[in-house]
């Protein structure tokens, strides 16, 4: 049998951290129920396609398509690129929705990753997308694409950045957790409430539905009703 002093010279075995990158889980409202009529794959497919190649564009932001959503892997270290990036997400958001009359919901969490990409392996482990996916499933109720408090809190430590937001809207969900929303609308735009109206009205019979786009509509019209009010002043004006 050994003595305990024959252990004294083993070397401790030491793990390096793992590199952490915040994960965007995204899904296009209504697509998986589109996905039960075969007929539509190519349509859907060529949608799919369009709207990666839309996130594609941004730099340090990197895209998979899975199944009948996509992940968005952003990998700036920098706390201004990080709020420039959900600016930028942003602004595809508000584009794919007003190109294809389709609301996006995400959700936004920080984690670690293994990836294989050797040979002919596409392989990833992330703890990172498991939480984003999660939270979008549990916690995002309105089509907005969003974090909580525990995972905003996470990104703050990783960034050294207490009390930073990164352009991030706080809000409620139905179970009155904060969240914090990518804010994909710096404008009144009237084709976008055109199509917010046409899905309220689609959904009028489906409760459940019928109030998350009752939501963005609210949440907007508040945003912007001193904007209309002021504008509808000078029009009274010139008049």
């Amino acid at each position: 049998m050994n003595s305990i002093e024959s252990y004294a010279n083993i070397e401790p075995i030491t793990t390096k951290p793992i590199p952490k990158t915040v994960f965007i889980w995204l899904d296009i409202l209504g697509f998986a129920d589109a996905l039960e009529d075969e007929s539509r794959f190519s349509e859907l497919a060529q949608m799919l396609n369009s709207f990666q190649s839309l996130f594609d564009s941004i730099d340090g932001c990197h895209t998979t398509i899975i199944s009948d959503g996509l992940l968005l892997r952003i990998v700036n270290s920098r706390v201004d690129a990080l709020q420039e990036t959900f600016q930028l997400i942003g602004e595809k958001q508000i584009q794919f929705i007003l190109e294809h009359k389709i609301f996006i919901r995400g959700g936004i969490a920080l984690g670690s990753k293994l990836e294989d990409t050797s040979d002919d392996n596409n392989n990833l482990i992330s703890q990172g997308l498991a939480r984003a996916a999660k939270l979008e499933a549990s916690s995002i109720d309105w089509p907005v694409i969003a974090t909580n408090e525990k995972n905003i809190k996470e990104i703050q430590d990783y960034f050294r950045a207490e009390d930073e937001l990164f352009s991030l809207n706080p809000c409620f969900n139905r179970k009155g957790e904060k969240i914090f929303f990518i804010d994909f609308l710096n404008e009144p735009i009237t084709s976008y409430y055109n199509i917010l109206n046409e899905k309220i009205n689609e959904y009028e019979k489906t409760p459940s539905v019928h109030s998350k786009y009752i939501w963005l509509l609210r949440h907007y019209h508040h945003k912007f009703s001193s904007t209309l009010r002021n504008e509808n002043r000078c029009q009274d004006e010139i008049w």
